[in-house]
């Protein structure tokens, strides 16, 4: 659902209204220089002023924790004192 909204706001939406406020709600033109980083959900490394669908961040956000977090899961399980040392220092690094 993700990739056809970001497909549907970056091609289609500019040719489906008109008037004399249209060009407000037109598509960025930051979509065309930067969607690859959407569709590879890393837009949430870009500066804010980058960003092609400002409200999406988050789904990058968790998406790329969805799969670092298996790792740090293993390692709790294996060697948990390198797990909790590893989770120390992501979380004093995230602050």
């Amino acid at each position: 659902m993700y990739y056809i909204v970001l497909g549907f706001y970056s091609t289609l939406f500019p040719f489906l209204g008109s008037g004399p406020v249209w060009p407000t709600y037109e598509t960025n033109p930051v979509c065309k220089e930067n969607w690859m980083w959407n569709v590879l959900l890393l837009n949430n490394l870009l500066s804010h002023k980058k960003l092609c669908l400002f409200p999406t961040w988050h789904l990058a956000c968790e998406m790329q924790l969805f799969i670092i977090s298996p790792i740090f899961l293993i390692l709790l399980m294996r060697k948990p004192k390198i797990g909790y040392i590893l989770i120390f220092l992501g979380i004093s690094g995230s602050c």
